[in-house]
């Protein structure tokens, strides 16, 4: 017979704070309307190097308000040849590599243009609370030069900082692999090994061929090769991953916090980085795509006249109009006209109710709320009625998805569930910024 174990009056389960990180990318005066409106309840940001002078506003009104900023330096666009002519050579180093990608030798430390001196310096100057190091993707796994090179920049940069008044900045290190990588034993135990002794806080992992759009059996691996990286002891960033496929990865506690855009960068592909980039494949900074509206509680976006199909369908308007008069109080117009203040609005939401439950406790209430909410909702809305056929082939797919996923996750629970090695708490880099996050949260 098992015997039932209760709590202590008086003594709380542990509540590990959730580290949500919303990266600005090319939209930096929307991102700024949005704060001055109070419709910005995020408490982390990342802000590209690219977009530094263009953004310098906006990265003072974050300041005043206490919001944590980290600077991403662009160096893996810049440093690929199908990336480093796009939106990052607006960066301040863009130009180090004399009209191509930086190489190797120019995070020497006796290279003449001194790339990470230059990098402590723009930190410094703009004030931000912690940069990502200047990391390249590993596209050869434990055999790719990039890996040495990226280990003594990140002990060079934090020289660097400390050299040019910027003690108090601290470093996260941005692992840049592909899902296979990730998921081999020989190749992740080599990461790991070679980042033991290095001077950064947080481990970013940005997984080329990952996000949330996985599988329920990739996303069932991710979490199983995540939870394989705990012995570094260092909180886990996922960076580029959103939905329920985020929020599965903070509520198995196998991840400290995850970052992506606001109705976009939920999913990270490096593929063609390596390559010459075509001119069709040239966007222009914050725009060139469609919008897509988040569904509360679908896990899918959808185009304008997509949602306005549906919500016309008998019986729709219930299912996917937001009906939190805090976020739309005009319904379908305001989810149209503010989508990314709806799409911001649902993720912070999300997670601050996940971040409530004591830690041992997420992932059944995350599978007994979240998932199976997504997995009935999904189903509703591909049983209506719409004209446009190949929509509903696609919902009624995404609800058979649902129900995998929900079956998947929830076997993955009953075997690992409670021995799942659980990450490094995250920790505020200021007392300011703690004090935003208890604002947030009320």
């Amino acid at each position: 017979m098992n015997a039932t174990i209760l709590p202590l009056p008086g003594i709380r389960a542990p509540i590990q704070q959730i580290g949500h990180f919303i990266r600005i990318g090319h939209v930096g005066h929307k991102i700024e309307s949005l704060l001055e409106q109070g419709r910005f309840p995020a408490g982390r940001v990342v802000v590209e190097a690219s977009e530094l002078k263009s953004q310098r506003d906006l990265l003072n009104a974050f300041k005043s308000r206490g919001i944590e900023i980290v600077l991403d330096t662009n160096v893996a666009e810049l440093s690929e040849i199908g990336r480093f002519d796009g939106l990052a050579k607006s960066a301040p180093w863009a130009q180090n590599g004399g009209g191509g990608p930086l190489r190797p030798e120019h995070f020497r430390k006796d290279h003449p243009d001194d790339l990470l001196s230059a990098i402590a310096r723009v930190a410094v100057k703009f004030k931000v609370d912690a940069i990502l190091a200047p990391c390249h993707f590993l596209f050869y796994g434990s055999k790719d030069g990039w890996f040495d090179v990226d280990r003594k920049s990140c002990e060079l940069l934090r020289d660097a900082l400390d050299r040019e008044g910027g003690k108090n900045i601290s470093i996260d290190y941005p692992l840049m692999s592909t899902y296979a990588d990730l998921r081999d034993d020989a190749v992740r135990g080599f990461f790991v090994a070679g980042l033991q002794s290095l001077p950064f806080e947080n481990l970013w992992i940005r997984t080329s061929g990952f996000g949330s759009d996985a599988t329920p059996v990739g996303c069932k691996r991710y979490l199983s090769a995540l939870a394989n990286i705990h012995n570094l002891g260092k909180p886990i960033i996922a960076d580029s991953l959103g939905g329920l496929v985020g929020l599965s990865s903070l509520a198995f506690g196998v991840i400290s916090g995850i970052s992506h855009g606001i109705g976009e960068n939920e999913r990270f592909d490096a593929a063609g980085w390596n390559k010459p980039r075509k001119k069709a494949e040239e966007g222009k900074p914050g725009g060139g795509r469609s919008i897509r509206i988040s569904i509360p509680g679908l896990d899918k976006s959808l185009t304008e006249s997509e949602l306005k199909s549906l919500a016309a369908a008998s019986g729709g308007h219930r299912l996917v109009v937001c009906r939190d008069r805090s976020c739309c109080a005009h319904g379908v117009d305001d989810m149209i006209s503010s989508w990314r203040a709806h799409a911001l609005h649902r993720a912070v939401n999300s997670i601050r109710e996940l971040e409530a439950v004591p830690d041992q406790r997420r992932a059944r209430h995350f599978l007994d709320n979240e998932m199976t909410n997504a997995t009935r909702i999904a189903h509703q809305i591909s049983s209506l009625n719409v004209a446009d056929v190949e929509l509903s082939a696609r919902l009624k797919k995404h609800s058979r998805k649902m129900d995998e996923m929900r079956s998947t996750l929830n076997n993955f629970h009953e075997i690992r569930g409670d021995l799942m090695p659980r990450a490094a708490a995250l920790n505020a880099r200021t007392d300011q910024h703690q004090s935003q996050i208890e604002r947030n949260s009320k």
